[in-house]
């Protein structure tokens, strides 16, 4: 083909694409853009950002399809162009994310910081990953010397008293598997559920010559199988210690209502410790089919064991003899060495079922249901229901609740009959439905929240119906059908936003929202806050340290592990409490950044100030909180109280600044949508 028929196949994508781009039909608008692109490279610079908007459109609703080869391929094709792309890198990273592919997301969130360190999004995904991929508590756990050197000793004291193979369940770094081979232990297997904690023991094992001394097994400790992931548990031959003809009544009789007492012994086939006795069974359904427990036959069933309170040493050859107790539905089990006067008892005692079709509780239910417990606040009413702790937190901050009523007394606000509150407890809009309940002339009142689960519609509508609220005027939603309301014509007087997460950042959710949101107000209605402010200091503290990073060898006992954790460090630590957190204030508290929620904010915002040194010492963070002013001349509410329900962040600085008192540091602070980044550097 002729390079004028090139450049005007290229020129007709182009406009395909434009034109489909422009009617919201993405997928076709996407494959116009690669064809135009490919075809013509040079129309790269000017076609960037649509083209980015197009296929985070485009991906958006193949995720939604679940359509994840189509999602991936067309990335995979887009990176062929647009290698350098940070928007497309970010997005990419974000798809994986919510796959649960968190280590790919990692690489991809990464990529796109090092093309463009002021992508604000893609830097905020990539601290998110971190702090799921390597949780928060291993370096505060890491950094305290006296419970490692403890461990250290105690570990080492076990092994030297014969203690030679050591399971470490939930092995993290390495660490405590480190003690148990510098205390000479035989064997050492260490498991960890996570595949990032594992990767990161094994650079720790090699680095600290250990290599080949410990087996590390990705596997949660209750999925662990003998001898698949830990062949050498077993030291002697099988006995049988017990068979049970279920067609033998008598003998059935006599296993449930009297005690009995059966033995067995076992040769035994390599020198080791004996530290427990497995006990399985076989089910013989007929004279040819067999089920059997054991291990390594992949049953449902599993072995029971019973440990012996301590090791007990054996050679090849030597007899271990076994005695097997019933009483009623408890089996016990005790082991001798032949040749040895002492008998070492189990201590654990195991209940045998008496019906092999026993149904069990489903496990996974029974995690959801926990897991529930600890993530809810109990509310009485008529029996128990949960409601979301951000709602039991927002009403117990006594602080936003006069706030909040003190605005209801405000005239402007008054007069507001249809109100939409997405606070995390509508305390605004039911307060206004309460002043108007007497109020004959106020008969199209009416009050629309968000609620989080289901609870927190049985609360809201329980405090309504206790202040003498009609329930029929509250109708509640869940956030993702904000959209819904401006679908039907709806509109608002008064719209009452929830601009904060509790754990000190400004809400994603809220200021994505934010155009719908504006569409959705009457044109004289309100939009609250008015305004919020940011307002931040610079900081020394110890415990920031502790939870930010490993900085010294000595406390890990001298294994060198920071280097592989530290990779994990994040620039940002949420729910950030100055209230209970020790620190020295380095600077009083500046004013860093204004802005309201009828300001554009999807561009990139920066502002430079210079704040003045109070005190000498060095700056390892700079935390910061929220003022807000509902309405001009109304009252303010600031995050920084003792309960609030809005917790502080804190901007981590490393390496920290040493700084002395009078001089001057300048910070830049940065801001898109509702992501905040603030940098230090000595003026």
């Amino acid at each position: 083909m002729k390079p004028e028929a090139w450049r005007e196949v290229a020129c007709r994508s182009r406009q395909q694409a434009e034109l489909y781009f422009q009617k919201q039909n993405f997928g076709r608008a996407f494959a116009h853009f690669l064809v135009a692109l490919k075809l013509n490279p040079q129309w790269k610079p000017e076609l960037k950002e649509q083209f980015s908007l197009c296929l985070c459109s485009w991906g958006n609703i193949l995720e939604s399809q679940n359509r994840y080869t189509d999602l991936f391929n067309c990335y995979e094709q887009a990176l062929e162009i647009f290698g350098d792309n940070d928007a497309v890198l970010n997005n990419l990273g974000a798809h994986l994310y919510r796959s649960n592919h968190l280590k790919e997301a990692l690489h991809y969130f990464k990529k796109a910081v090092d093309v463009n360190t002021d992508n604000l999004q893609a830097l905020r995904n990539l601290q998110s990953v971190k702090n799921l991929l390597v949780e928060r508590w291993h370096f505060r756990m890491l950094n305290d010397s006296s419970r490692n050197k403890a461990y250290r000793d105690a570990i080492i004291k076990k092994v030297s008293q014969g203690f030679n193979s050591v399971l470490d369940i939930g092995t993290g770094t390495g660490i405590l598997s480190l003690f148990a081979v510098e205390g000479g232990a035989k064997e050492v297997f260490s498991c960890d559920v996570s595949e990032t904690m594992i990767n990161i023991a094994e650079k720790v094992i090699s680095a600290n010559n250990a290599s080949g001394k410990i087996r590390l097994i990705n596997k949660m400790s209750t999925d662990i199988r003998i001898p698949e992931d830990i062949p050498n548990r077993v030291l002697t031959e099988v006995a049988s210690a017990l068979n049970i003809d279920f067609m033998n009544r008598e003998q059935l009789r006599k296993l449930i209502q009297c005690d009995s007492v059966f033995s067995c012994a076992a040769k035994c086939v390599a020198e080791g410790n004996i530290d427990a006795a497995a006990v399985w069974f076989e089910l013989h359904l007929d004279d040819d089919i067999v089920l059997s427990s054991a291990p390594g036959s992949n049953s449902c069933w599993e072995q029971a064991i019973f440990p012996v309170k301590r090791p007990l040493h054996i050679s090849p050859n030597q007899m271990i003899n076994f005695e097997v107790k019933l009483s009623g539905r408890k089996l016990c089990v005790d082991i001798s060495v032949t040749d040895e006067t002492e008998v070492i008892q189990s201590n654990k005692t195991q209940e045998l079922e008496h019906n092999l079709s026993v149904q069990r509780e489903d496990p996974q239910k029974s995690t959801s249901e926990i897991h529930e417990m600890l993530n809810a606040v109990q509310l009485q009413h008529d029996g128990n229901i949960y409601v979301s702790q951000e709602l039991v937190k927002s009403l117990n901050d006594s602080h936003w609740i006069s706030a909040v009523r003190n605005v209801c007394k405000m005239t402007e606000v008054v007069c507001s009959q249809k109100v939409l509150d997405m606070s995390h407890f509508p305390m605004l809009g039911l307060s206004l439905l309460e002043e108007q309940k007497d109020n004959s002339s106020d008969t199209d009142s009416s009050l629309v929240c968000i609620t989080r689960i289901p609870g927190d519609e049985l609360a809201i509508r329980t405090w309504a119906k206790i202040h003498g609220i009609n329930n029929s005027l509250i109708k509640c939603i869940r956030e993702h059908e904000i959209s819904d309301l401006e679908s039907n014509g709806q509109t608002f007087d008064l719209i009452m936003t929830q601009p904060f997460e509790t754990t000190g950042e400004l809400r994603e959710k809220t200021f994505n929202s934010l155009s719908t949101i504006r569409k959705l107000l009457n044109r004289e209605g309100i939009l609250l806050p008015k305004s919020i402010s940011v307002d931040c200091k610079l900081v020394q503290s110890e415990w920031i340290k502790k939870v930010s990073g490993v900085r010294d060898i000595s406390c890990t006992c001298g294994y060198d592990i920071a280097d592989f954790i530290n990779e994990y460090q994040v620039s940002q630590h949420l729910d950030f409490n100055l209230d209970t957190t020790e620190t020295q204030d380095l600077s009083e508290t500046a004013t860093v950044l204004e802005m309201t929620l009828i300001d554009n904010l999807d561009g990139l915002i920066t502002k430079d100030l210079t704040v003045p040194v109070v005190a000498s010492g060095c700056v390892n963070a700079i935390p910061y909180w929220f003022r807000i002013q509902f309405l001009p001349g109304g009252p303010e509410f600031s995050t920084l109280h003792i309960g609030s329900f809005v917790k502080q962040a804190a901007v981590l600085v490393e390496p920290e600044l040493c700084v002395v008192k009078n001089q001057k540091v300048h910070l830049t602070v940065k801001q898109f949508q509702s992501i905040l980044h603030i940098e230090l550097e000595e003026q």
